[in-house]
């Protein structure tokens, strides 16, 4: 019920609120995502979800992965119920927090480079 698309966007979004300062990033999906009208442009469980999400609240499943990182302590079951979010769901939430680990890697080995 909810597009793919979206379910990334949920992914990075939770990635982006818990991470992004520590990991000295720019929140550029939510600056993205608050002024539009997101209203027709998706399904109503998905505004639903990306409305939560812009106002910091997320599926439990998805806050309890974002939880484990912080600990390697159930981090694999974490990942277990998120992936298993619907019939594409999941597995497209961890593909947005995926997108944000990776661009947070990448601004840390640019300044590991510029500092050499």
């Amino acid at each position: 019920m909810t597009p793919i698309g979206d379910d990334l966007l949920l992914g990075a979004l939770a990635t982006e609120a818990a991470f992004a300062s520590g990991w000295g990033l720019e929140p550029q999906v939510s600056a993205a995502l608050r002024p539009l009208n997101l209203k027709g442009l998706t399904t109503r469980p998905s505004l639903a979800l990306l409305t939560a999400a812009l106002s910091g609240r997320y599926p439990p499943a998805l806050v309890s992965l974002i939880n484990s990182f912080s600990s390697s302590h159930g981090l694999a079951a974490a990942i277990r119920r998120v992936r298993n979010l619907g019939h594409t769901s999941g597995p497209a939430m961890l593909a947005g927090i995926s997108v944000i680990a990776q661009q947070a890697l990448s601004v840390d080995q640019e300044e590991e480079g510029s500092a050499q």
